[in-house]
């Protein structure tokens, strides 16, 4: 750490690093990211297809930070890894990077996805989402039994299409309440 704050865009050589980085040294990172005003690493490209999971996601942060897009592919390619850590930040990097190509696949995965990736997706959807999202969300709020997880749908298909979620809220007493709960959050 001491290293990259005192030098000049050593960063480039991260990508090789064989040793995860730990969850506090990625913060610190970011910190001096934000401080020091590194210019964007040469070489990020090659940061999300290393092996090293822990390199991807400062890649990803790294990427978002920077509004870099150019990977936009590769970013959705992520969804499909088996680390659910790195999924998550694949999720929270398309919402920041807004790759709105990415909202069919956040559907297909949202099933197979843990409660926290889960949560995330419809966090991702409230921001990337569009009319084509409402059939998904539709179904999300009808069938959801977790009650956080259908509080967020509520809350995206409310963002995106109100009319939709009035229809949902005259049939169903629970989604009603959510849908008072989101439009004025202090009843």
């Amino acid at each position: 750490m001491a290293f990259l704050s005192l030098s000049k865009n050593y960063m480039e050589s991260f990508n090789e690093l064989p040793s995860p980085i730990s969850h506090l040294y990625t913060i610190k990172m970011m910190d001096l990211l934000h401080e020091k005003k590194f210019p964007i690493p040469k070489n990020i490209d090659k940061w999300i297809e290393t092996n090293n999971n822990s390199i991807t996601k400062l890649g990803l942060k790294i990427m978002a930070f920077y509004n870099y897009r150019n990977k936009a592919s590769e970013i959705i390619a992520l969804l499909q890894n088996e680390d659910d850590s790195l999924i998550k930040e694949a999720v929270i990097a398309i919402r920041k990077l807004f790759l709105t190509e990415a909202k069919e696949d956040l559907a297909v995965l949202f099933n197979k996805a843990s409660i926290e990736i889960q949560l995330e997706i419809i966090d991702t959807l409230k921001v990337i989402g569009d009319e084509d999202i409402v059939p998904f969300l539709e179904h999300e709020i009808q069938i959801q039994t977790d009650k956080d997880l259908k509080l967020k749908a509520v809350d995206c298909l409310n963002e995106i299409n109100k009319s939709a979620l009035d229809k949902l809220s005259a049939a169903d007493y629970d989604t009603m309440n959510m849908t008072k709960h989101v439009r004025e959050i202090y009843l």
